[in-house]
């Protein structure tokens, strides 16, 4: 796949799903926000694999699932999971309250390569960073990426990379093995 080299990628797929039904990536994003079942983002441009890799209707099948995760069609999501990753594996992760009015409290968490949210957990580089026990409730974060914020409960996080702010100096995560 041909990818820029900044901003996140966010691919939706099933946990048992064979690797070869999953959608395919889609991005880049600047910055993606994650608010209980919904998403909020945005691409200035369009990326597809020009490598044969998917077909046109699982590129089609991607952009639709996007779109109702988004809010722009009806339905809902029909994938359970949500992986994201950064080409430069430079993913930063920020838990806060989206309607609150404080700046958030937690500081950000990363640089990761992967980060994977579940309905009911978010695993960066296979740490979990938060759970939560239903889907309506705020995000429960362990101390996993970071000492001290353990418990924490916020509901809303967003997910960005570095070198979408600045791409001359990105550090990158370990690749997960």
């Amino acid at each position: 796949m041909q990818t820029i080299e900044t901003g996140v990628y966010l691919q939706f797929f099933d946990e048992s799903e064979s690797v070869e039904k999953e959608l395919p990536p889609l991005g880049p994003f600047e910055l993606l926000i994650i608010r209980h079942d919904r998403i909020i983002g945005d691409r200035e441009q369009v990326e597809h694999d020009i490598t044969g890799l998917g077909s046109v209707e699982r590129w089609l099948e991607a952009e639709l699932e996007l779109r109702r995760a988004l809010g722009d069609e009806p339905g809902g999501v029909r994938r359970s999971h949500m992986r994201i990753r950064a080409p430069r594996g430079d993913i930063i992760v920020r838990f806060y309250d989206y309607g609150g009015d404080e700046p958030p409290k937690v500081p950000e968490l990363g640089p990761f390569y992967s980060l994977t949210v579940g309905k009911r957990e978010v695993r960066a580089d296979d740490k979990l960073l938060a759970i939560r026990s239903t889907a309506m409730s705020p995000w429960t974060l362990t101390d996993a990426a970071r000492s001290g914020i353990a418990g924490i409960n916020k509901a809303d996080f967003s997910v960005f990379s570095l070198s979408a702010r600045d791409p001359r100096s990105a550090p990158v995560a370990q690749v997960p093995v």
